[in-house]
């Protein structure tokens, strides 16, 4: 049986540019880490993935997610759906 293809594009929300070379991580309801990618040029990172439900941790450059930190993202494998989830650049300090 073919594993579903999950795409995930993470975006600069003021640009509305795709983030090249951030981290996208995945994990199952246990916590256990499943998948690990990285984005192209256009922002996109691609998994195959046995259907379920998993949430998502994002590692981008200088950037964090446009709602703060500890936000719960998800995407659900049985649903044929692309997700996007935005991010923004970190304040210099």
């Amino acid at each position: 049986m073919e594993q579903p293809l999950i795409k995930i594009k993470i975006i600069d929300k003021v640009s509305g540019s795709g983030i090249n070379n951030a981290f996208v991580e995945l994990r199952d309801s246990n916590r256990a880490l499943v998948a690990i990618g990285k984005t192209n040029s256009s922002g996109v990172a691609k998994f195959y993935i046995p259907k379920a439900v998993y949430s998502v941790t994002i590692n981008a450059k200088e950037y964090i997610s446009d709602s703060g930190f500890g936000e719960l993202k998800t995407v659900d494998s049985t649903q044929d759906k692309n997700y996007e989830f935005f991010v923004v650049k970190t304040p210099n300090l």
